[in-house]
């Protein structure tokens, strides 16, 4: 279970919306290592159960990067992208877009990632998940386009890419808000009175 005590000492951009507040860890860190740092800081990577959370916080994050991108240049992966890591992973198995076996899962709680979902990478050449060169078993969010030119890559900035687990990037941990808890409590036949409580 992730607790909502999240602490880190790291060096961190803090991106919030309406449900959840995100940091960007500037340190990078293969797949496995991101995942453990998340968790001892009381976090977990980034998960998107839908669409609109993810754009809502893409475009936060877009906003941010458009504002001070110098860090960009410290968490670059396959096709020159600048990428975030986030929590999706195809179990070390060969998922690509095109075949029939399907395993990319989020691991915040195991469940699956649509091949449907929106966010994979399409561009002129080619699609994601692709598993180019093999090993390519966990998720990354791209900050700008990957693969070449305009008119020859395979996704552009808020896209989605499959990402080798050993390569170092920087990642996206998700801390989810306290939830807020209002209660009635009478006592003796007195009048209810209401209590909020941030857990």
């Amino acid at each position: 279970m992730v607790s909502s005590n999240f602490s880190t000492t790291k060096d961190n951009i803090k991106i919030e919306t309406n449900n959840e507040t995100y940091y960007i860890i500037k340190e990078a860190k293969n797949f496995s290592d991101a995942k453990q740092a998340a968790e001892d800081d009381g976090a977990k990577l980034a998960s998107f159960e839908t669409e609109n959370e993810y754009t809502l916080l893409y475009n936060a994050i877009a906003s941010e990067y458009a504002s001070d991108s110098s860090w960009g240049v410290n968490t670059v992966g396959a096709g020159s992208g600048v990428y975030l890591r986030i929590g999706g992973t195809d179990g070390n198995t060969v998922s690509r877009y095109d075949s029939e076996n399907w395993n990319w899962k989020w691991i915040s709680d195991n469940s699956e990632i649509s091949k449907n979902r929106s966010e994979w990478g399409e561009g002129t050449i080619g699609e994601e998940p692709d598993n180019a060169l093999g090993g390519q078993g966990s998720l990354a969010m791209g900050l700008t386009g990957w693969g070449g030119s305009n008119k020859d890559k395979y996704g552009d900035a808020g896209e989605w890419n499959d990402v080798r687990d050993d390569r170092l990037l920087y990642y996206l941990v998700e801390v989810p808000k306290a939830p807020t808890i209002t209660s009635f409590s009478p006592a003796d036949n007195s009048t209810a009175v209401a209590t909020t409580s941030n857990i």
